[in-house]
C-alpha cells in the first residue's frame, strides 16, 4: 500500500463512527477513527503503532466501503448517492471538531440540487465567518465539485 495514500470516511463509514451501525470488529473501528481525510497511510500507520496489521485493516475498510482514497472520493462521490452525506462527510473531514454547526445546517437543508447549493454557500459564509477564510473557500469548491458530480450521476 503506497504509504502516501490517504484515506476519508465514506458516507457509510461515517454511520459506522458516528452510531455504530455496521458492527465492525474493536480492531477495525479502531483504525477508522484514526482515518481523518488528511493523513496519509505513513502517519496513520504511526498513530496506529501497537494496533495489530493497521495495512490489512485498512484494506479491508475499503473493500467494504467505509473508506476510500480522496481521489477515489472525489471520482465516485463517496460511492454513495446522497449528497447531503457525502457534504457533512466533507464538513468533518475539512473542519474537525468545528465542524457541528455546518453539519446541522447541511443536515436541514432541502435536498434539491438548488437548495444544497444554496446551503453550500450559507456554510461557506459561516465557516468564512467563525473559522476561516481559506477553509471556507476550501470547503465551497470541493462541496459545489461533490454536488455537480452527484447531479452528474442521477442523484
Amino acid at each position: 500500500m503506497d504509504p502516501r495514500l490517504v484515506f476519508v470516511r465514506t458516507a457509510k463509514g461515517e454511520e459506522e463512527f458516528e452510531r455504530r451501525t455496521h458492527g465492525l470488529s474493536q480492531a477495525l473501528r479502531r483504525v477508522l477513527i484514526l482515518v481523518d481525510g488528511k493523513s496519509p497511510v505513513a502517519r496513520i500507520m504511526e498513530r496506529g503503532l501497537g494496533l495489530p496489521d493497521v495495512e490489512g485493516a485498512l484494506t479491508t475498510l475499503a473493500q467494504e466501503g467505509f473508506i476510500a482514497t480522496a481521489e477515489e472520493a472525489g471520482r465516485r462521490g463517496l460511492g454513495v448517492g446522497d449528497p447531503k452525506a457525502e457534504l457533512a462527510t466533507l464538513a468533518r473531514s475539512l473542519l474537525g471538531p468545528q465542524s457541528a454547526k455546518v453539519v446541522k445546517k447541511i443536515q436541514e437543508s432541502g435536498d434539491t440540487p438548488q437548495e444544497l447549493a444554496a446551503t453550500i454557500d450559507s456554510c461557506r459564509k459561516l465557516i468564512k465567518l467563525f473559522i476561516d477564510d481559506a477553509k471556507a473557500e476550501e470547503f465551497a469548491r470541493r462541496a459545489h465539485e461533490l454536488l455537480f458530480s452527484s447531479t452528474q450521476m442521477g442523484h
